[in-house]
């Protein structure tokens, strides 16, 4: 790579996140096709049932992933007019004796998956989105390499922390009710700060 367009392209990567504190990236190799599979998975999962989204509620999960009901979060004391499905990279979970440790590893471990049969086979629901959050996961650490870089340190100064067996993606599957169909409804979710170190939406 040229070092001047390096150079450049991290100058600008630094006001944004410094001036602007979000910033649009393309190029980023994550195909359209992948984007669209993942909309339809997405609104399908969200079509069916209650009482087949309650199967896979988050309570059931000592990982904190799957489905959210509509008004289940607040933000701010108002409650959030969303649904929503969580999901992160499957992973044995960690033992007693590492979470005794490390608190946080309790977030390892596998998803709750919907049922296939629910879902078009030409839209493998489990494939399509573990696909989708392993690129955002890669994306990611490019991402944060680059963050770095920009605030002046060497390439690959906190990879390790973000490779490493017990390194923490999640993806939020989100469905926000039109306004006019929810009396007295103003947002889908408050001001707030996202968890974890980088957020893509």
């Amino acid at each position: 790579s040229d070092p001047e367009l390096v150079q450049e392209f991290l100058d600008l990567l630094y006001r944004a996140c410094h001036e602007t504190g979000f910033f649009y990236i393309e190029g980023h190799g994550i195909p359209q096709e992948l984007f669209d599979k993942v909309l339809l998975c997405t609104d399908r999962l969200f079509a069916l049932p209650q009482h087949i989204k309650d199967l896979y509620h988050i309570s059931r999960s000592p990982h904190y992933r799957g489905y959210g009901r509509y008004q289940e979060e607040n933000t701010n004391g108002k409650l959030d007019c969303k649904e929503t499905f969580d999901l992160g990279i499957d992973s044995i979970c960690c033992s007693e004796e590492e979470v005794d440790k490390e608190p946080y590893l309790k977030l390892v471990g596998p998803n709750q998956w919907p049922d296939e049969f629910h879902f078009d086979p030409i839209f493998d629901f489990k494939q399509t989105i573990s696909e989708y959050i392993t690129l955002c996961r890669d994306l990611g650490i490019v991402l944060v390499d680059a963050i770095f870089q920009s605030l002046g340190h060497e390439p690959g100064f906190v990879l390790d922390s973000f490779r490493g067996p017990h390194s923490y993606a999640m993806l939020r599957l989100l469905r926000y009710p039109p306004g006019a169909a929810v009396p007295g409804a103003e947002l889908g979710v408050g001001e707030h700060v996202d968890a974890g170190s980088l957020a893509l939406l």
